[in-house]
C-alpha cells in the first residue's frame, strides 16, 4: 500500500483519526539513503502507527501496530480478544506474566514457525525497523492485553502489530536498484553529452 492508500484506509476506518505523518531516511547497509516515513493516527483512545519505506515516492508497509484503550464499562473479555487474535493469526507463543496476556508469532524467511530455541528467534522478535542488514526472517506479529486492575478477566488495553521483514527486504533492494539505476542513466548521459571540465 501506499502512502495515500492508507491514509484512505485509516480514515475509512475511523473519520476521528488525528493523522500526523514523519518523513525521513534511513541509512542503507551499502550506502546511500532510503526514504521512511512514518503515519500516526490516533483518537485519543485508538492509535495506529504505519511505517512505510522504500524508494522515494514508492515506499510500502512494512509494519503497522494499533493500540485500544478501553474506557470504564466498555471493556471487552480477555478472553475473547486472545480467542479473536488467535483465529485471526494463529496459535501465539505464550510471554504473558502475571495476569497480561501477550504473545509472538515469528516465522523464519521459508515460512516455517520460529521457536524461542531458534538462534535467531531474539533478533526477528521485534518490531525494530533494520535497514543495516536483511534479518534471517519473514515477519514477527505480537499482542498484549492488559487487563483492568480491578477486573482481570477484562483488558484495558490491547496492542497487536506486526512488521514484515520480507517486505523490509524487498523495499531495500528496490532502493538500492533505483540507486544504481540513476547512477547508470547519469553515465550514460556524460558519455553522450561530453563532460565539459
Amino acid at each position: 500500500m501506499t502512502e495515500e492508500q492508507v491514509r484512505g484506509v485509516l480514515l475509512c476506518k475511523n473519520a476521528s483519526y488525528a493523522i500526523n505523518a514523519n518523513k525521513n531516511n534511513a541509512s542503507l547497509p551499502a550506502g546511500g539513503q532510503i526514504s521512511q516515513i512514518n503515519l500516526n493516527a490516533d483518537t485519543g483512545m485508538d492509535k495506529v502507527n504505519v511505517w512505510l519505506l522504500g524508494p522515494a515516492g514508492a515506499e510500502r508497509v512494512v509494519h503497522v501496530d494499533r493500540t485500544i484503550e478501553y474506557s470504564g464499562g466498555k471493556e471487552l473479555p480477555v478472553a475473547n480478544i486472545t480467542k479473536e487474535v488467535a483465529g485471526k493469526y494463529g496459535s501465539f507463543d505464550d510471554t504473558g506474566y502475571g495476569s497480561q496476556r501477550s504473545g509472538w508469532i515469528v516465522r523464519a524467511r521459508n515460512g516455517e514457525r520460529m521457536t524461542n530455541s531458534n538462534t535467531n528467534y531474539g533478533e526477528c522478535r521485534s518490531h525494530n525497523l533494520r535497514t543495516d542488514k536483511v534479518l534471517p526472517c519473514l515477519h514477527a506479529i505480537s499482542y498484549e492485553v492488559v487487563p483492568n486492575q480491578q477486573n482481570p478477566a477484562l483488558a484495558s488495553r490491547f496492542n497487536v502489530a506486526m512488521t514484515s521483514f520480507a517486505m523490509t527486504n524487498e523495499m531495500i533492494t528496490a532502493t538500492m536498484d533505483h540507486q544504481a539505476d540513476a547512477v547508470r542513466r547519469a553515465e550514460e548521459k556524460a558519455d553522450t553529452q561530453g563532460l565539459d571540465l
